[in-house]
C-alpha cells in the first residue's frame, strides 16, 4: 500500500496524504502568483520613485519638496482670492440689470407696424426703469420712468404696465 508515514498521517488526521500534497501545491502556486503581482507593483512604484529622485540627493530632494509646498501655499492664496471674487461678483450681480420686458405697439391709431415700444429693465431687487418710445410721422419721443421695488411713482400706461410685468416674471 503506502509508506508507514502516509499510513500514520491518515490514521491521525483522516485525510489521505495525496490530498494534503495537492493542497500544499495549490497554496504554493497561489503564493507564487501573489509574489509576482507584488513584484510588478513594486516595479511601478520603483519607477515612480526613480523618476521623482532622478539626479537628486537628499538635500536637493528636500528643496524640491519645499518648492512644491510653497507653490501649494500660492495656490491656496489664489483659491481664496478667487472665492472672494466670486462672492463680490454675486453681490454686484444683484445690482445688474437682469430682467427685461418689451412691448411693441402702435401709439397712434392712424399708424401701423408697431414702431413704438415700452421697455422695462430691472435688476434682481426689481429696481430699474421703463423706457417708452413713441413714434409718430412728425417726430419720435422717448420717456423714462424710474422703478423702485417693482413700482413706479409715476402712472404707467397699459403698454408700460405690460412691459413691467414681463420683466418681473423673468427669473
Amino acid at each position: 500500500m503506502g509508506s508507514p508515514i502516509s499510513e500514520m498521517i491518515y490514521k491521525s488526521t483522516g485525510i489521505d496524504l495525496i490530498y494534503i500534497i495537492g493542497g500544499l501545491g495549490v497554496l504554493t502556486i497561489l503564493c507564487m502568483i501573489l509574489t509576482i503581482t507584488a513584484l510588478c507593483k513594486l516595479k511601478k512604484v520603483r519607477k515612480k520613485y526613480e523618476l521623482f529622485t532622478r539626479g537628486k540627493d537628499a538635500e536637493s530632494l528636500e528643496d524640491t519638496i519645499m518648492l512644491y509646498l510653497d507653490k501649494m501655499d500660492e495656490f491656496d492664496k489664489l483659491l481664496t482670492m478667487a472665492r472672494d471674487d466670486i462672492v463680490n461678483l454675486r453681490k454686484n450681480q444683484k445690482m445688474c440689470f437682469q430682467k427685461l420686458g418689451i412691448v411693441k405697439y402702435d401709439a397712434l391709431f392712424d399708424l401701423s407696424g408697431q414702431l413704438s415700444c415700452a421697455i422695462a429693465v430691472l435688476d434682481q431687487m426689481e429696481d430699474g426703469f421703463i423706457l417708452n418710445t413713441v413714434y409718430s410721422r412728425d417726430a419720435s419721443y422717448a420717456y423714462v420712468k424710474e422703478i423702485r421695488g417693482g413700482i413706479s411713482e409715476i402712472e404707467l400706461s397699459r403698454e408700460e404696465e405690460q412691459a413691467l410685468e414681463q420683466a418681473k416674471n423673468k427669473a
